[in-house]
């Protein structure tokens, strides 16, 4: 009897990625923090040469007896200020919105949607929630920081901090410096003012450059990590030039004896700075406060920042939900307690990747990925942690690169390919099994079809629309859902009840839309498309749906957040080839579409009506493949759009076809020719990417629209 094992709530995972990207951050740049922090609360008058600077403050912590200790002191509170800040603020905002969009929705309008003033308010409350949280902590940290161990009055520990600001100082002595600690949402809203605009001039100026009619959209993928990281870093020098002054005060309103030493409250603080020292005052410890502000976790007015962390957020969240979902995965499969440490460590390896990546902006993207690659791959059998790592097919190092390369292409899409000229490793099946080779990446043209006319007009090549709203985007998901019913219905894939395709909604997002259980395909329509939520009630229409439909799509879409549709139905070949149970064999070009993306099911459980199947499913489809082979049963297909998954599973069962009857003519006599995998490596890349399958499938919807006038639509 298998276990069912519930996923971690959206909430949570959050939490978990937050509290993560916060505490890696925080290790990298405390020292710069003690620096920073010792330089605000320094005071001088006027020219007074016995002003700190960056350096002599490093030198005196440096000569300490202890200097490493001297470099961290204060290390706790500031991990468990920067981690919970991370943690609780994207928890508030989570729940807030889910609350917001619960209070629309209440009112029967199943349309409503979170806008841009709904996202600044959510914000803005997870930011207040996240400020009153850890304010005590800073207090702490602030202190701990100014001072050496051994200084009079100096808290020897967090623990004696909090003992000893409860007993002089009272419940009151935690929220010092709280209000001016708010006016550090300014701080958000100074660097967006700034990075927009740097971002629009980056794609004008590359505009100037296109070789082809491309969409914004099409451009806007191709910012990269070097683009991000520059103007992220040049938005947030402008912000933390701006809004610095507020952190001098608020360190000193926080400090030991702050009244006596610095002023009383936010005016006394300001005017005793300004006589004292002039405008200078306010910007002590800017210099390794930049540094500082650029790689941190640490908050501004409760909402944590930082591009160090910023960038490993993601990073963290998805490892968060790979981690989840294969272990869960493992779970139901019961697999041993040995297989699912093993395959943690493979999540935490990838999180690792994904967090170094993020933290080394001197190499190009491309650089970062595929010597990590290299890492990971030679893991098992050359580092120390061997015993950690085994398992079947180096789980340390093809496990990790199959889980970085979905969110390796959402950070830079260059990063999911090889610098010309890079050996990489790779397999092909020649008939004897898989066989790993090396091959040698060329610069592959970046389009299939010629863009230019002989008059030197551009092309215009069809592309992804982009959408005003949202809601425009659920209506033509919907649209290309109902006319892939249809293409469907024409190629003989329905048969009775079986056979389904989902698409995700793009405003509810952990709800997607499915096809009634016992309508035909061919009759399908907008308006009879069903809406379910993640625990399979019905939210919108009157029909119920298919329990296996249900139990694969929702532990699909749950497991890839990257797919937005997938496709199973139970077709003729489709389910001929699943027989034997084993992947495709690059013989043709058009198998070439899933060269290293298709994977196969290699266990039979019975028509798919509990959930802990649905999960091993996806776990066996993996995190980056388009394909899975479900042995006995038939095929699945997942993409970006319901035009891309459509066409990969019309692709699929063709390239079955065409095996079963290449394997035919082979049991005749007939040798099979294998297509190498230095050249199926270079074919998928020109025939396999999202967008290849979203333009292939729009002949067979205009196909449609034409045979029907558009009767699918209403």
């Amino acid at each position: 009897m298998t276990r069912h094992h519930e996923p971690l709530s959206p909430a949570l995972v959050e939490t978990i990625a937050g509290l993560s990207a916060g505490t890696v951050a925080t290790l990298l740049v405390h020292p710069l923090d003690i620096v920073k922090t010792r330089m605000q609360i320094h005071r001088s008058h006027g020219a007074s040469p016995t002003g700190l600077t960056t350096v002599s403050v490093i030198r005196e912590l440096m000569q300490t007896p202890h200097p490493v200790a001297a470099l961290y002191r204060g290390l706790t509170p500031n991990i468990l200020g920067s981690a919970s800040s991370w943690a609780s603020f994207f928890f508030f905002k989570a729940r807030v919105e889910r609350v917001v969009l619960e209070l629309k929705t209440s009112t029967g309008n199943v349309n409503a949607s979170l806008t841009p003033q709904d996202y600044f308010i959510s914000s803005g409350v997870a930011g207040l929630f996240t400020q009153a949280l850890t304010n005590p902590i800073w207090v702490l940290k602030t202190r701990m920081l100014s001072s050496d161990r051994g200084a009079v009055g100096a808290y020897p520990s967090m623990w004696v901090g909090v003992a000893q600001i409860l007993k002089i100082e009272g419940w009151r002595g935690f929220y010092r410096g709280l209000g001016i600690s708010l006016f550090g949402v300014t701080h958000g809203a100074v660097q967006f003012a700034v990075y927009d605009p740097l971002k629009k001039m980056y794609f004008r100026r590359r505009k100037r450059f296109r070789t082809s009619d491309q969409s914004e959209a099409h451009e806007q993928q191709k910012l990269g990590n070097e683009a991000t990281l520059i103007m992220s870093s040049i938005s947030k020098l402008v912000a933390g030039a701006v809004t610095y002054p507020y952190q001098v005060i608020r360190s000193r309103l926080q400090n030991y004896d702050a009244e006596e030493r610095f002023g009383r409250g936010i005016q006394g603080v300001a005017r005793r700075t300004w006589q004292e020292e002039g405008w200078r005052g306010f910007y002590r410890g800017i210099i390794p406060g930049v540094g500082w502000h650029q790689y941190s976790a640490a908050e501004e007015g409760g909402v944590p920042v930082g591009v160090n962390t910023t960038m490993a957020y993601p990073m963290a969240h998805t490892t968060v939900q790979g981690m989840d979902v294969g272990n869960r995965g493992l779970i139901s499969a019961g697999r041993t307690d040995n297989h699912r440490f093993e395959g943690a460590n493979a999540g935490s390896f990838a999180g690792l990747n994904g967090i170094i990546r993020s933290s080394i902006p001197v190499l190009p993207s491309t650089q970062h990925h595929w010597t990590l690659r290299a890492l990971w791959s030679y893991a098992p059998r050359e580092f120390p942690m061997r015993g950690l790592l085994k398992g079947p097919g180096h789980l340390g190092g093809d496990v990790v690169y199959s889980i970085m390369r979905p969110f390796s292409f959402t950070m830079a899409p260059s990063a999911t390919q090889p610098p010309p000229g890079t050996a990489v490793p790779s397999k092909v099946n020649n008939g004897n099994g898989p066989v790993e080779t090396q091959k040698k990446q060329e610069n592959p043209p970046q389009v299939q079809v010629m863009g230019r006319a002989k008059d030197g007009r551009s092309l215009k090549i069809r592309t992804y629309p982009k959408f005003a709203t949202l809601e425009e985007e659920r209506e033509y998901r919907k649209q290309h859902l109902a006319a892939a019913f249809r293409v469907f219905a024409d190629r003989g894939y329905d048969e009775g009840i079986a056979g389904h395709i989902s698409v995700r909604d793009p405003i509810l997002t952990d709800h997607f839309w499915l096809n009634p259980l016992s309508m035909h395909f061919s009759l399908i329509k907008v308006s009879d498309l069903i809406l379910v939520d993640e625990d399979g009630l019905v939210v919108e229409g009157d029909e119920p749906i298919n329990t296996a439909a249900f139990t694969i799509h929702s532990a699909i879409h749950r497991a890839r957040p990257d797919a937005n549709a997938a496709c199973h139905a139970h077709s003729v070949y489709g389910k001929a080839f699943s027989a034997f149970g084993r992947p495709l064999e690059m013989i043709t070009q058009d198998a070439l579409r899933f060269h290293g993306c298709h994977a196969v099911y290699d266990s039979f459980g019975g028509v798919v009506v509990d959930r802990a199947e649905g999960e091993r499913i996806a776990a066996a489809l993996g995190p980056a493949n388009k394909a899975l082979i479900l042995q006995n049963h038939g095929l699945l297909t997942v993409g970006r759009s319901v035009d891309e998954a459509a066409f990969w599973f019309i692709s699929l069962e063709r390239t079955c076809q065409a095996q079963l009857l290449a394997d035919a003519a082979a049991a005749a006599g007939y040798e099979k020719k294998y297509i190498s995998d230095e050249e199926a490596a270079y074919g998928v890349q020109e025939v396999g990417g999202p967008d290849k399958g979203w333009l292939a499938f729009q002949p067979y919807y205009d196909e449609q629209m034409a045979k029907t006038r558009g009767a699918f639509l209403c």
